[in-house]
């Protein structure tokens, strides 16, 4: 093992520099006192070595822990780090500095290990009448009994932590840590540090209750209003709910006739004007306690008309419109099945005539929000017929379809056309190549993907000029 330093014969440390090749002398390990060689070839660095047997592990820590005391004894003076107690960890103007950086000047030669009421400190100076230990740290803190010697002393302690010196460290530079650097120095007991840190503390813990007080206020005020809103919505919500059951009161109170003129107002179509949807024989129809007709066109009034124009997607289902029915003419629970089983008869009805087109179990999408003028509501086996006979009298168009011309074709006809729809429309129909051979399967196609009829459907190829009139 490599030893920078090592006792002379006087007991004291050396530098293996400081010992020039030609004093003749013996030289031992500070720790296990056996004799040491020096090696101080040109080849290596200069040091001291234990003969080869040797099983000495801690040399070097121990000879530095006794360098650093020996220095100390040997100085008057010893430069000591600042002590500031700080409010945060970034610094402030209402940090309390204990001390600043100075250096101490011992009023007499300082002592190394002297027993003091039992603890025994590496180093004892006296600066200005004030006695100052000094514990020299290389691979041991203090341990927690010296500290609480210290702190029941009530004398100041500084610590020099020379625990990561290296190992080929010289002696001048141990000097230089030891004496004159500030830096791997702390105050291990400062007087009134504990009275200044519980100063700091008590401040904390007042502005911190001072903001804990001035959250929970914030806190406070948060619920307040979120209180006072949800009462607001509540009561926003009750009135609303009293002006649906007064409106509703009003209409179950009206007479058929002013039931009709109700409905003809909101509809925009006299009753005689109106399509043979509204008024559809159902079952369950009897539970509704108002004619037929009235109850599928308030049902359509509220649910259906114009919806689509707001949500191309808006769907509805049996279970809301019935509830809303059950709600709206004051039926009795024990009908409700009664209700649902009429509003599903109803929706079909719808579907069949083009209206609404069925997604999941009860649910249906709206694919016509206004009242159309159909004169009676076709039955499954017509609308599949009407399917097959409407391209009839239709071929395709020889020339390619003009874009200006597909969207006025589409404002004619009123069908409502997305614009991703309207690509894929456009692309079949400008390459003729990908046109279907029939008309009829291809107009079923354009139906489904519009959610409009087949009739509906002819039409807008029509006056699109994708299709034209057949000549016999």
């Amino acid at each position: 093992m490599k030893i920078p330093f090592a006792l002379d014969g006087k007991g004291r440390i050396v530098d293996i520099h400081d010992v020039p090749p030609s004093v003749e002398g013996t030289f031992r390990c500070a720790e296990c006192k056996q004799l040491v060689t020096r090696k101080q070839g040109d080849a290596r660095v200069w040091h001291f070595a234990h003969k080869a047997e040797a099983s000495c592990t801690t040399a070097f820590e121990t000879a530095l822990h006794i360098l650093a005391k020996q220095i100390l004894v040997e100085s008057d003076t010893l430069r000591a780090p600042a002590l500031v107690c700080q409010l945060h960890e970034q610094p402030s103007g209402e940090d309390i500095t204990l001390c600043v950086e100075h250096t101490l000047r011992w009023d007499v030669a300082g002592e190394a290990e002297v027993w003091v009421d039992g603890i025994r400190p590496d180093f004892r100076g006296v600066c200005q009448g004030e006695t100052i230990f000094v514990e020299v740290t290389v691979t041991h803190e203090p341990d927690r009994p010296k500290l609480e010697a210290l702190k029941r002393l009530q004398t100041p302690a500084l610590e020099i932590d020379l625990s990561a010196v290296p190992r080929d460290v010289t002696a001048s530079e141990v000097r230089r840590l030891v004496l004159d650097a500030a830096e791997g120095k702390c105050w291990l007991f400062y007087p009134r540090e504990a009275e200044a840190r519980a100063r700091l503390e008590a401040l904390r813990n007042r502005r911190d209750a001072a903001e804990y007080a001035s959250l929970d206020e914030v806190y406070r005020e948060e619920r307040r209003l979120d209180a006072a809103l949800n009462a607001a919505r509540a009561d926003a919500i009750t009135d609303r709910l009293v002006k649906i059951e007064m409106a509703n009161a009003r209409f179950r109170s009206a007479t058929s006739a002013q039931k009709l003129a109700f409905l003809v107002t909101k509809l925009g179509k006299p009753v005689t004007a109106w399509p043979a949807i509204l008024g559809h024989d159902v079952r369950g129809g009897s539970a509704i306690k108002v004619s037929t007709r009235i109850w599928q066109a308030d049902v359509f009034r509220r649910h259906i008309l114009r919806r689509r124009a707001r949500n191309p997607n808006q769907r509805i289902t049996v279970e809301a419109v019935a509830d809303w029915l059950i709600e709206r003419y004051d039926i009795a629970s024990s009908e409700s099945t009664s209700v649902r089983v009429a509003v599903w008869d109803y929706f079909s009805a719808l579907e069949q005539a083009d209206y609404l087109r069925r997604c999941v179990r009860q649910e249906f999408e709206i694919l016509w929000d206004v009242l159309g003028d159909e004169t009676r509501v076709p039955s499954s086996d017509a609308k599949a017929r009407a399917s097959k006979t409407a391209p009839l009298g239709y071929c395709w168009a020889r020339g390619d379809v003009d874009t200006s011309r597909f969207w006025s074709a589409v404002r004619k006809t009123g069908v409502h056309v997305a614009p991703s729809e309207a690509t894929i429309l456009l692309n079949t129909w400008q390459e003729p190549g990908r046109r279907m051979s029939n008309e009829a399967a291809y107009a079923q196609s354009v139906a489904t993907t519009l959610r409009i009829s087949v009739e509906k459907a002819v039409e807008l190829l029509a006056a699109a000029g994708v299709f034209v009139r057949a000549v016999a």
